[in-house]
Parts: structure tokens; sequence; C-alpha cells
């Protein structure tokens, strides 16, 4: 999540927080995650770079949709 919030948001990454939410589904990540889960069942040969993909594509979308982060006075 840091490496991610620098490339993306250019921020710092140690100061990166996610804001809680509840009671709200995003159909996005419910997707992302459901892949993921699905390339671990089958075990696919070079999974482990797919899920890789799947992690940054993950990170990106909690970012977006909840990261912020915070500066120090």
């Amino acid at each position: 999540m840091k490496r991610i919030t620098e490339e993306t948001l250019g921020k710092n990454g140690d100061r990166l927080t996610l804001v809680p939410t509840f009671q709200n589904r995003n159909h996005q990540l419910e997707a992302i995650a459901t892949l993921g889960m699905t390339e671990v069942r089958q075990s696919q040969p070079n999974g482990a770079l797919y899920l890789d993909s799947l992690a940054n594509v993950l990170a990106v979308q909690l970012l977006r949709n909840y990261g912020t982060t915070w500066n120090r006075f």
C-alpha cells in the first residue's frame, strides 16, 4: 500500500490511512477478490504474477475509494 500510495497519489505512503466504511458494498472490490480466490483455487501456472497484479489493482481501488493521507504539522 505504501508503494502504491507513493506511485499513484505522489504522497508519502507512511501517512496513509484507509477511512473505515460500514454497510457499503463495493462491486469492484468484490470482483477483484473473487478473481483472486478463483486463482488460488485453480493453482494456475504463473499464478503468482497474476495474484500480484490483482493485489496492485486492489490497492489502487482501496486508495481511490477509501484512502487519505494526513500532514504532520
